[in-house]
């Protein structure tokens, strides 16, 4: 197995992402288990799409198959997509990163901004 990422737009922490850490972020966003005959995905439900259904993001589970950090790649770009996000944000979440990003954002939180008081 190599799960070696070679595009440079695509942050090499992905690697690190851990399946569980993947479904605790979900369910910290008001994502749902769900039901799912694959035993090699959790299956979440999030917020309802247009056609009136919830979506639903599959979590790979298996760590060390060939496509595991594909897949995660493609659920944190998801997120980000759903969630109005970068994906970055999403990234540094599940990673727990607690320190501001290049952005001066912690955990996909904008930054609080102080105002000087007003005369």
């Amino acid at each position: 197995m190599t799960n070696r990422i070679m595009n440079p737009w695509i942050d090499r922490r992905v690697q690190r992402v851990r399946s569980a850490a993947a479904a605790e972020y979900l369910r910290h966003h008001d994502w749902d288990p769900v039901p799912c005959p694959n035993e090699n995905v959790q299956m979440f439900a999030g917020p309802i799409a247009d056609s009136g259904r919830r979506i639903t993001q599959p979590v790979p589970l298996l760590e060390d198959a060939d496509d595991y950090v594909k897949r995660i790649i493609e659920l944190i770009t998801n997120l980000a997509i759903i969630e109005d996000r970068l994906a970055i944000e999403v990234l540094d979440e599940m990673l727990g990163v607690s320190a501001p990003s290049a952005n001066g954002t912690a955990n996909g939180k904008p930054a609080a901004k102080e105002h000087a008081p007003t005369a």
